[in-house]
């Protein structure tokens, strides 16, 4: 999925296609041979559409200058194009017309509507450097046609990269609020700099543009590392990866066992909490930690097991973390491999923000990034927030990455211990230490 999305595949088609083949299809997967039936549903070869918008009026004005961007602006929907399954699309408005975005060369038909918008944003771009008072905008909904089969589909608007993350339910987020507003505390100067940070984060959830979201994201992040802590001798993205690793790594493990018992209980809540009631502790994830590793629990995970039935996924991912937790080494390994992959995606945000600003052009897999980056940013505020309300430990942005830093190191060098193994009493503390 990772490479169909890198050479041009929209996320949206990719996840429609998974969810039909394996769960709403009408064929039954018999053998290893069907991998053959999945692959061919994504074709080598791009196809050619025409993308069609509602645009406002503003366009029509200066519609001849468009024509060398492939853009046909007209007050009519195109005559060449079977529109009559889409009776309220092509509904006439007075503030609306139609532009027709001609030669769209896509892998499918979500692609294609991303690389026409493109050329509308484009042409809007254009017409605000001579014209401020009225926003040529557009309506989310269009039709995409397939020229090569002749066949339209509607699109809606697709999901913004920068809501496709975590979320607090609005009560659990008032809370929140109420908490930040009443014990948060930080020295002036990098008061200033968190809110200048979250300004930027708060721009990017409430931009369109892929291209805005990174550059906004990855300045906010870069501007709460703190230039104090550099050696004159290490490169700046250097520095920020040795900076964030830290925040990022060590709630790893917390973050995996916690979606773990999320997707246990939604496979099978009853089966997941009989065998979580034989364990003494204070919350699912570290009963569920517990359950995997500790020998006196081993008949209640087999029984818990018993109960997965045919969700094979899921019964590897608990195979996976039993033979990961069930040893500090594997975890120490682990560690190891999350940071490289965590140093290599940091790298690749930056080069892809390298490439938008001096270049001009927008890497198909920028919207991934923007998901990964988003995430990162969340984890650094959120964990700066938490260490500067009560109980307060630190004044100071700067102190923040000091204090996860040598928080970081202490929990690593804890895992290091020659002969350690992990007991009842010590298994929660060393695997998560964000408890």
């Amino acid at each position: 999925m990772s490479t169909y999305i890198a050479i041009g595949f929209n996320q949206k088609f990719l996840h429609d296609k998974c969810l039909d083949f394996f769960h709403y299809g009408s064929n039954r997967i018999a053998n290893s041979e069907a991998i053959d039936d999945f692959l061919a549903l994504f074709p080598k070869e791009k196809k050619n559409y025409k993308v069609i918008f509602r645009v406002k009026r503003i366009f029509e004005h200066t519609s001849a200058g468009f024509s060398p961007l492939g853009l046909e602006v007209t007050s009519t929907p195109p005559e060449e194009i079977d529109l009559t399954k889409h009776p309220e699309f092509t509904k006439p408005k007075t503030d609306l017309i139609f532009a027709t975005a001609n030669n769209i060369e896509a892998r499918d038909e979500y692609s294609a509507r991303s690389s026409a918008e493109k050329i509308l944003k484009l042409s809007s771009t254009l017409l605000t450097i001579y014209h401020h008072k009225e926003i040529p905008e557009w309506l989310h909904e269009c039709i995409v046609y397939n020229v090569d089969e002749g066949k339209t589909k509607k699109i809606t608007n697709p999901i913004n990269a920068m809501h496709k993350c975590k979320d607090l339910m609005q009560s659990k987020a008032s809370q929140k609020l109420n908490l930040f507003l009443s014990e948060f505390s930080l020295k002036t100067d990098s008061f200033l700099k968190f809110i200048r940070s979250a300004q930027l984060h708060s721009m990017a959830l409430g931009s369109n543009s892929s291209e805005n979201q990174i550059l906004n994201l990855w300045i906010s992040l870069e501007s709460l590392i703190p230039s104090e802590t550099k050696s004159d001798s290490v490169a700046n993205i250097k520095h920020i990866v040795n900076s964030l690793v830290p925040f990022l790594n060590i709630s790893y493990f917390d973050r995996l066992v916690h979606n773990l018992v999320k997707d246990l209980l939604r496979w099978n809540s009853d089966a997941t909490k009989e065998a979580f009631r034989n364990v003494n502790d204070k919350n699912f994830s570290d009963r569920l930690l517990k359950l995997l590793v500790l020998p006196e629990h081993a008949a209640h995970l087999r029984k818990l097991e018993g109960n997965i039935g045919d969700f094979h996924l899921l019964r590897d991912r608990i195979e996976y973390f039993k033979n990961l937790f069930n040893d500090p080494k594997n975890v120490i390994k682990a560690l190891d491999s999350h940071q490289l992959r965590l140093e290599w995606q940091i790298r690749r945000i930056y080069r892809t923000r390298n490439i938008i600003v001096h270049s001009g052009k927008t890497p198909a897999y920028t919207d991934s990034l923007i998901q990964h980056t988003h995430d990162y940013l969340d984890t650094l505020l959120s964990s700066l927030v938490k260490l500067a309300t009560k109980p307060k430990v630190i004044d100071s942005v700067g102190q923040g990455f000091k204090y996860v830093d040598l928080q970081y190191s202490n929990y690593y060098k804890s895992l290091s211990v020659k002969g350690l193994s992990f007991t009842e009493s010590n298994i929660v503390e060393l695997i998560l230490p964000e408890k």
